[in-house]
């Protein structure tokens, strides 16, 4: 944590690969994600989401979004079953999406990001090439190179907005 003058070592993830990070304003709270799940820190305290009947435990977090109301956004991927999920916590309760379920084989759901309409666009890359997905819902909207015109290859690597208008990169460029 840097206050513009110091440096400060919140807390040491022993073994635990840095993936992701999200803060949220107005709940005052970070989001972490690892290679082996899921931390959360709310000013004083850290939570890490590891217990052993959670399906939290050695998650590797690909991405996260946070919306106004603090409803948290991970995007996630099992590399030995080689399946992408996205998962949803409202603070209470986790709602889990895999992603082969919804005909996107072997994605890694590497951005995510909310507009200021509250849609949620999922960055992904993996054996499919790169695809931009638009969630509203349960609606599913799919753009990848067959029916848009800005993907030549590759996957999202990341997603990022001005005043609504989505900045994507990918393997091959900025659309």
């Amino acid at each position: 944590k840097y206050d513009g003058k110091t440096w400060l070592v919140c807390e040491k993830l022993t073994n635990h690969f840095i993936t992701k990070l999200q803060y949220h304003d107005l709940t005052n709270t970070l989001w972490v994600g690892t290679d082996k799940g899921l931390v959360r820190y709310d000013g004083t305290t850290w939570e890490r989401y590891d217990d052993p009947m959670s399906t939290l435990l050695d998650i590797y977090v690909s991405s996260l979004a946070v919306e106004p109301d603090g409803t948290l956004w991970m995007g996630s991927f099992d590399h030995f079953a080689f399946v992408g999920r996205l998962l949803k916590y409202n603070g209470n309760t986790w709602t889990s999406h895999k992603l082969d379920q919804r005909d996107l084989n072997s994605s890694f759901p590497d951005a995510l990001v909310i507009d200021s309409e509250g849609v949620l666009w999922m960055g992904i890359k993996g054996t499919m090439g790169g695809m931009l997905v638009r969630i509203q819902g349960e609606t599913w909207d799919i753009y990848n190179r067959f029916n848009a015109d800005c993907f030549e290859g590759g996957g999202v690597t990341s997603i990022t907005l001005s005043h609504n208008t989505k900045w994507i990169t990918s393997a091959t460029g900025v659309s």
